[in-house]
């Protein structure tokens, strides 16, 4: 017994050296500027720095922090902190150093909430631990955004740590005083941030709202912490806008329109005419495809390897909730304790996960058909997800005797560090040199 513990210490280890190299090298791969809308991002973070208060957001011509003001600030404020440290450097440098900081600081934060969030649910269950971990953090979308300045991995983590808090929030049986001040923090920084991390906030409140066996009292006094400073913190800012604006929220369009009209012109990306049907299997098809990576980021033989693996894996997890009861040696069924592994626990979980996945997709689709088409144009807006899909999946194949489960997660394991190799690769020896000739990658100090 003793061994085989100190054997998943060191596999942890190994695990954990392995992402923040592949973080480390995702950082220094993708030239500054290069990442999708980075140039714009970098552009808010300076004037933050350099003008010392926020800007006015107006149309993308006359915006003074750029197209990104449509933003809140929290992502962009914490992405301030080292090029305002580092004004002594170069420039090039000053960009990078903030890429490491981002890096350091918000995958430090994944990486330990992944891990307690995968402890939660299975405490007694290391491979299936370590594939929700992996299945959040060695995604190889993740890794690009790790590595450039962006406000997409403070949705992710923050989504990481609220699935967590949501778990101890809903199970914990003598739940520490703080955690529901800690929800209602992490809401309101929720607020901040980007709006399509929303569905956090309510999985939040419900897992409060729902709690197993607490008095009414109890209850609703939690949710009134968590909805009062999600209100305190975040709300200020949608205050603002309607001032300034008349509106809480605020969209900076683009030239391209809304799926709608793109669906009746050209087809996607200059294609043959396409109509409603098939500009929403393009759509979907797309989605799907950059939730996992970036597009062109993995050779396509690869790719569709990948794709394969993960439609298998959904698929098992699918049968996996058709059982009728979980797999035995999973979970304790017999069990009255309200903890995430007892069945009552993981269905809440679960179903937490799934309507998470369906906002989130709702609202990024809703976005693309009404609003801007480019809003597809990235798995990203379904990073937000992204904590919802690896639970939703894992809980899933968790269902399944001993040997399927176990080999599943194996596989989907070594599918996602052999993905962020060849994609490594991919960038490095082909986008590059094709998108960005003579760029150098330790050039920093022009």
């Amino acid at each position: 017994m003793e061994n085989k513990a100190g054997t998943w210490r060191l596999a942890w280890l190994v695990l954990g050296l392995l992402y923040f190299i592949f973080g480390f090298t995702y950082s220094v791969i993708q030239p500054l500027g290069a990442a999708p809308d980075e140039p714009a991002h970098m552009q808010y973070i300076k004037f933050l720095v350099m003008e010392h208060r926020l800007p006015v957001w107006a149309p993308p011509q006359y915006a003074e922090g750029g197209y990104e003001t449509q933003h809140p600030l929290f992502a962009y404020a914490v992405e301030s902190i080292p090029y305002a440290l580092t004004g002594s450097m170069a420039e090039n440098m000053r960009w990078q150093v903030s890429r490491w900081f981002v890096l350091a600081l918000a995958g430090t934060l994944l990486w330990m909430f992944a891990r307690r969030l995968a402890k939660q649910l299975f405490p007694d269950e290391p491979l299936g631990e370590m594939s929700l971990v992996a299945s959040i953090c060695f995604v190889p979308l993740t890794f690009m955004y790790l590595g450039h300045l962006n406000p997409d991995i403070w949705v992710l983590t923050i989504s990481c740590a609220g699935f967590y808090l949501a778990s101890r929030l809903y199970a914990d049986a003598d739940p520490p005083n703080w955690l529901p001040w800690a929800a209602g923090a992490l809401a309101g920084i929720a607020a901040l941030t980007k709006l399509n991390i929303l569905p956090i906030v309510l999985v939040l409140l419900a897992a409060q709202w729902l709690r197993p066996g607490a008095p009414r009292s109890e209850r609703l006094r939690g949710v009134g912490i968590i909805a009062g400073l999600d209100l305190i913190i975040g709300g200020w800012w949608y205050v603002r806008n309607a001032i300034l604006y008349h509106s809480p929220l605020i969209h900076t369009a683009t030239h391209m329109g809304t799926g709608l009209e793109l669906a009746q012109r050209a087809g996607a990306h200059g294609g043959p005419p396409q109509g409603i049907f098939r500009t929403a299997l393009w759509t979907l098809q797309n989605t799907y495809i950059s939730t996992w990576f970036q597009p062109e980021w993995l050779p396509y033989g690869w790719a569709l390897a990948f794709l394969a693996v993960s439609a298998i894996l959904i698929v098992l997890a699918i049968v996996g909730y058709a059982r009728r009861q979980p797999a035995d040696d999973v979970v304790d069924t017999d069990t009255n304790d309200e903890t995430p592994t007892s069945v009552n626990g993981l269905r809440f979980l679960a179903r937490a996960a799934v309507l998470t996945i369906a906002f989130v997709l709702i609202g990024q689709q809703s976005a693309f058909w009404t609003v801007d088409v480019e809003l597809n144009m990235g798995g990203r807006y379904m990073l937000a997800a992204l904590p919802a899909i690896a639970i939703a999946i894992n809980l899933g194949v968790a269902r399944m005797g001993g040997a399927v489960r176990k080999s599943t997660w194996g596989a989907w394991i070594a599918t996602l560090i052999v993905a962020n190799f060849l994609a490594i690769q991919q960038v490095v020896f082909v986008l590059t040199p094709q998108f960005h000739p003579g760029w150098k990658m330790f050039d920093l100090l022009g």
